[in-house]
């Protein structure tokens, strides 16, 4: 099958090479040999793909999508472009009715009051989820007055609703208030999500979200739970201050 699929243009091939590795999986992904089989031969299609890439993209005949490339949404994996912010939160809103379990944990070193509607969706796709919110200081700075009060005003402003369980746990250095993380991640109880840019931005800046894997779901919770457990007092010499409230009605 491969030899004869090598006689073909990409487009006639493409779906021959696939099926004749769809095979190998099916038939060699519970045995000893699926490291060498399988792994290899993936490598190798890797290679070629790459190799081909290369060769087109010199002779200028690749375009910047080809037409035979699978440009449909992945269920792991989503480039955002800027304008789409709309597509961003249908992915982001798939993974929680598929995902989401027992709780979900927000760790945006930017995420303030004007980001409330995640909350919100995330109420809407399940309310009995518990919710805490992991943020950093400096962003907050631009409110007068309670913390508490200012979250739970804008939770009226946005919705009738009582808000879900949900815990707002702000983290600073105490000298600037700049939060000791940069990443941005929404976490489950078994599952999460990597944003590759503050919830506030998505679909202002070309970014990525992609779905982390069991190991680094592990990882990033242990990460987060430092914070959680506010552990974490002094780090590089700098001291680390906490503050946390219930977002109310």
């Amino acid at each position: 099958m491969l030899v004869c699929a090598s006689r073909f243009p990409l487009e006639t091939s493409y779906p021959m090479y696939s099926w004749a590795l769809s095979n190998v999986m099916a038939k060699y992904a519970q045995t000893k040999e699926a490291s060498n089989y399988i792994r290899n031969i993936f490598e190798g299609v890797l290679r070629a793909a790459t190799f081909y890439f290369c060769v087109t993209a010199e002779k200028g005949t690749l375009g910047a999508s080809p037409e035979w490339q699978d440009v449909g949404r992945s269920k792991h994996h989503l480039v955002v472009n800027i304008g789409e912010r709309d597509k961003a939160l249908s992915f982001i809103c798939e993974w929680l009715e598929s995902s989401a379990e027992d709780y979900v944990t927000i760790v945006d070193p930017y995420f303030g009051l004007e980001d409330l509607d995640l909350v919100l969706r995330i109420f809407e796709t399940n309310s009995r989820l518990d919710l805490r919110i992991v943020t950093g200081k400096y962003h907050q700075n631009k409110v007068d007055g309670s913390l508490a009060d200012a979250y739970s005003s804008a939770w009226r402003q946005l919705c009738d609703h009582t808000p879900p369980n949900t815990e707002v746990l702000v983290v600073g250095f105490v000298d600037n208030g700049k939060a000791p993380f940069h990443d941005r991640w929404i976490l489950s109880k078994a599952a999460g999500l990597r944003l590759g840019t503050s919830y506030n931005s998505i679909g202002n800046r070309d970014s990525e979200i992609s779905v982390l894997g069991s190991e680094e779901v592990v990882t990033v919770q242990r990460t987060v739970a430092r914070y959680e457990a506010r552990q974490l007092k002094v780090t590089d010499g700098r001291r680390v201050a906490y503050e946390s409230f219930e977002l109310l009605a």
